[in-house]
This record gives structure tokens, C-alpha cells and sequence, in this order.
């Protein structure tokens, strides 16, 4: 794969997350709707790994994270001062990336083996949720002078919702290799239409991305 076809790939998953955090979580999250934070990180993750799939090394997975954080970046233009809010989904997305990319790298095709995949998700979503909690309760105050909710403070708390998430992440990405094992991926001509010409489709969702933040906020 070239360059330009790595860089492209990297553009489109990208940018999808970014898209769906946008205008997905943010529907959810003006409705209050429950766990939209396990979903969504969920939902990226998938994204991920679908590009994993197609060709994406984990380093290419990380750019694609810091394209899908950037998304979130449309609501600095729109707010004078740094908020909890914008820093909170820049902060879990940036962080899952990276953990994600890590344990992919380490595990290599390993992964998708079903009981080493059930391992490394589980350490990936309490790696998260710590690292998270860690900047959330530490860093942030120092430098910033904000204190972002903590993901979890109490140890059985922590232990009970990483379980939670690590089924159902597991659950998604076990998913995910069996269509692609199955050789299924003709279901998903949506994507195949997205891929054809993701420039256009990466500048498309970026701005229907920026007119959403741009509404729901004014």
C-alpha cells in the first residue's frame, strides 16, 4: 500500500470516528442517554480496528485518533475559554487510541485469537479508565486549573465497569474478525462507497461535522 492510499485510509477512519463523536455522541449526550461514553468508545474502537483490517499498522491508528480528536477541536472556534467538555472526549479518545495501539502492536496477529483478544481488551479498557482518571484528577488541575469527573475513584468500581466494557468491546471486535474471516465484507458496500473517494468524503464530513457543532451550540 502507498503512501497516498496509507494517508487516505488514515483521512477517512479518522475522520468517521471524529464524525460520529460529533454528531452520534453529541445527540446522545444532549439527551442524556445512559453509558453513551462506553458506546461511543466502543464505537471508535471498532472504527479502529476495521481499519486494522484494511491495512492500517497500530501507528497508522494512532494518527487516525489524533484526526478524530481533532474533530472535536470545531468547539474551540466556538467557545472563548477551554471547557471540561471539550477536553473530556479529546482526552478518552486520544488516550484509547494510543493504549489500543500499543496492545496491537504488542500482539500482532495474536490478537485476533479469541481468549488473547478477551486478555487484551480487558487490559486495554482498565489501562484506559486509569490513565483517563490519572490525567483527569492529577494533571488537568495542575496546568489548567480544571477537575474533570473522574472516570471511577473506588477499586470495586473500577473492577466491576472494566469487566462491563471489556465483554462488550470484545464482543465488537470479535465481531468484526468474523466478517472479515467469513469474507462478509460485501455487506458493508457503505464503506466501499466511502472509500472510493475519501478525500471527498473526508472533506464532507468534516463539514457537515463543523455546520452540526455550529447549530446544536448556537
Amino acid at each position: 500500500m502507498n503512501e497516498r492510499n496509507i494517508l487516505s485510509k488514515i483521512l477517512l477512519f479518522g475522520v468517521i470516528w471524529g464524525f460520529l463523536e460529533v454528531v452520534l455522541g453529541g445527540i446522545l449526550h444532549k439527551y442524556a442517554v445512559p453509558y453513551t461514553g462506553q458506546f461511543m468508545s466502543s464505537l471508535g474502537i471498532m472504527i479502529l480496528y476495521i481499519g486494522y483490517y484494511n491495512g492500517l499498522k497500530p501507528i497508522h491508528l494512532l494518527l487516525g485518533g489524533i484526526v478524530s480528536a481533532g474533530m472535536k477541536l470545531f468547539d474551540f472556534a466556538l467557545f472563548t475559554i477551554v471547557t471540561v467538555d471539550i477536553l473530556n472526549p479529546i482526552t478518552g479518545i486520544l488516550t484509547q487510541t494510543l493504549i489500543f495501539a500499543i496492545i496491537l502492536h504488542i500482539a500482532g496477529e495474536k490478537f485476533r485469537n479469541n481468549w488473547i483478544k478477551l486478555f487484551c481488551t480487558f487490559i486495554f479498557v482498565i489501562s484506559a479508565i486509569l490513565v483517563f482518571s490519572l490525567i483527569a484528577s492529577k494533571i488537568y488541575p495542575s496546568l489548567l486549573g480544571l477537575t474533570m469527573k473522574p472516570t471511577c475513584t473506588a477499586n470495586k468500581a473500577i473492577i466491576t465497569k472494566s469487566i462491563i466494557n471489556t465483554f462488550v468491546l470484545w464482543g465488537v471486535l470479535s465481531g468484526v474478525d468474523l466478517v472479515y474471516e467469513k469474507k462478509m465484507t460485501a455487506s458493508f458496500s457503505f464503506l466501499s462507497r466511502l472509500s472510493y473517494r475519501p478525500y471527498f468524503t473526508v472533506l464532507a464530513l468534516v463539514v457537515i461535522s463543523a455546520i452540526f457543532q455550529w447549530i446544536v451550540i448556537a
